[in-house]
């Protein structure tokens, strides 16, 4: 009996013991765990729980201070970029302290001033011209960035597109007409097609673009040659492509593509944009279709100018014919010897190369030119038909 009083009393013993050393462990835990949080606080990446509360303005001030000379906050549109001036934008203090919470990463406030914004505003006017700031967010692009630096990014890039009214897009950039169509074609490319995207960041495949319609090749290459009249004064580039050596009736120096679905005769170009463009096929009469070419302004002033490289002579045939002696226009040239018909059937049209050069000025800068393609033509003969005739006992 003794011996199990003992036992109990033992059992109780221990477990009083255990759960003290449960309760003292949680104590512990809890302690740490309160003293670790208390060690957290922080504004973006500037560490500020093992300092004094009556340092933290003084820290913020040299961190961040260290940290707005090292942001790159950049806006990109076409060509252009501008990193903004971190100096615009001053450090809100009173703000920051204001709604600083122990314990976590918070959030660091800043301004911009009503003369800092104007500044602003005059300087992407004159980064990326006085069309497209017209249509600029100012107000939200400001936000958006005061958003940003609250989270202390070292870096942020910014297209400016997003920022811009949506029928600055709708602007009608370039446009070009392809006549002399037959009607069916004229018809049939119109009632297919409406639009025409070229992809950002893309290189544009006409065979691909299309390659659910049913189209012959004189139609494809009655589109490419509308496309290239106006993607020429882009800044398009890397194009790749056939033309027709002799010209079609509806195509035209400089709008001439000769498309071949079987031998992958295509027309292709890279567009390094960051937005996409559009092109829209209108029919204005029964043979003739108009091109436009639709998205955001260039910045940049784009011209084209085919310059006649060389001159390719056309040859001269002659074939033997004794029917032109009859003919009411034969040429008769008469000698003691002979009698000399000739008859010329066919002008000849010396053949030529041209090269494209595109004139491009850049805002603010002088214009440089350099050649995007070139086209080769080839001669037309001239032909005649002759017929000599030997006078007998001469």
């Amino acid at each position: 009996m003794l011996h199990k009083m003992k036992k109990n009393l033992y059992l109780v013993i221990t477990s009083i013991t255990f759960g003290l050393s449960v309760i003292f462990a949680a104590v512990i835990f809890i302690t740490l765990e309160v003293e670790g949080e208390l060690n957290r606080t922080s504004v973006g990446f500037v560490y500020l729980g093992d300092k004094n509360e009556n340092q933290y303005a003084s820290i913020l001030s040299q961190e961040i201070g260290q940290w707005m000379n090292e942001a790159m906050y950049t806006i990109y549109f076409q060509e252009y970029t501008y990193d903004l001036d971190m100096t615009m934008f001053a450090f809100d203090s009173s703000k920051t302290l204001q709604f600083l919470k122990q314990n976590i990463s918070n959030r660091a406030y800043f301004q911009i001033s009503s003369e800092s914004e104007l500044l602003l505003e005059s300087e992407l006017r004159y980064e990326f011209s006085d069309i497209i700031i017209d249509s600029f967010d100012m107000d939200t692009f400001v936000e958006d960035v005061l958003l940003d630096m609250q989270l202390l990014f070292i870096k942020k890039e910014y297209q400016l597109e997003i920022y811009l009214e949506d029928a600055i897009k709708q602007t009608i950039i370039d446009s070009t007409q392809v006549t002399n169509i037959d009607l069916l074609d004229v018809n049939h490319i119109t009632d297919t097609i409406e639009s025409i995207t070229i992809q950002k960041n893309h290189r544009f495949s006409l065979l691909s673009a299309l390659s659910g319609y049913s189209m012959t090749n004189n139609q494809l290459s009655i589109i490419a040659s509308g496309l290239q009249g106006i993607v020429d004064k882009t800044s398009m580039s890397g194009f790749s492509y056939e033309q027709n050596r002799t010209l079609p009736v509806w195509a035209t120096p400089g709008q001439n593509v000769r498309i071949l679905q079987v031998n992958k005769y295509d027309f292709t170009f890279f567009s390094h944009l960051n937005y996409d463009l559009e092109i829209t096929l209108e029919k204005i009469d029964n043979q003739t279709i108009e091109f436009k070419l639709i998205g955001y302004p260039f910045v940049t002033d784009y011209h084209v100018i085919a310059v006649d490289l060389m001159v390719i002579p056309f040859p001269t045939f002659y074939y033997d014919n004794p029917d032109i002696v009859s003919d009411p226009n034969v040429v008769i040239t008469d000698s003691e010897t002979e009698t000399h018909y000739s008859l010329k059937i066919q002008d000849g049209m010396d053949g030529f190369v041209i090269y494209y050069y595109r004139e491009v000025t850049k805002l603010h800068e002088e214009m440089e030119s350099y050649r995007i393609y070139d086209e080769q033509y080839l001669p037309t003969p001239e032909i005649y038909y002759e017929y000599l005739v030997i006078k007998e006992g001469i």
